[in-house]
């Protein structure tokens, strides 16, 4: 998955996350990495049409990394060609919060190179 695909995939997680106690989502595949999700009171059914999409971010890069999201804040990396970057947007709106260049993106004499933030 890249980058410009996780907008609806934030999205989706905001919407699923979105009660009075939300459980923080710190690491790939959740709070113990089981890809399970304790939160109560989830749909049981998707409307016909899907969730409402709240809001969206195109500005992030590209990549193959997954958000983590903590307290009012979701956490990624992305890359603009060979520049890789981790963003810090707001939950509430996609709004960037701060972002900061981390480097060169993989290993050009790696084999296969990876070309894209993990």
């Amino acid at each position: 998955m890249t980058l410009r695909s996780l907008s609806a995939t934030t999205a989706l997680l905001f919407c699923l996350s979105v009660t009075t106690s939300a459980q923080d989502w710190p690491q790939w595949r959740g709070p113990e990495r089981s890809g399970i999700s304790q939160e109560k009171g989830l749909l049981k059914e998707w409307p016909k049409d899907g969730p409402k999409l709240l809001w969206q971010v195109k500005d992030v890069g590209a990549g193959y990394s997954t958000p983590s999201v903590v307290g009012d804040r979701i956490y990624l990396l992305g890359n603009e060609g060979a520049e890789e970057s981790v963003f810090a947007l707001a939950v509430k709106d996609g709004r960037r919060v701060w972002a900061a260049k981390l480097g060169k993106v993989g290993h050009p004499e790696q084999n296969p190179s990876y070309p894209g933030a993990r």
